[in-house]
């Protein structure tokens, strides 16, 4: 995926977009994981396995350390940054 690529980076834009994404989806995950339920309760776990993953990277992206690592790349380009 693009956007975790982006993030292993260290572009703070594509945390932030993850983070959005992750948390305006988030709504709509919960009737389609009841649906799932319904019809075919495997796939239902598979899916809250997922949800899970993708909370756990959610707070683990809010985190003081997360931020302060995406701070300290963003430095570091800044003191590498040559006018050619």
């Amino acid at each position: 995926n693009a956007i975790i690529l982006m993030i292993l980076r260290g572009q703070n834009w594509a945390r932030l977009l993850y983070l959005a994404l992750f948390f305006l989806g988030l709504p709509f995950s919960i009737p389609a994981f009841l649906m799932a339920l319904a019809r075919n309760p495997v796939a239902a776990v598979i899916m809250l396995i997922q949800l899970a993953l993708q909370m756990m990277a959610a707070v683990l992206l809010l985190q003081r350390p997360s931020r302060d690592w995406f701070r300290f790349i963003k430095l570091r380009r800044l003191m590498n940054y040559q006018v050619s």
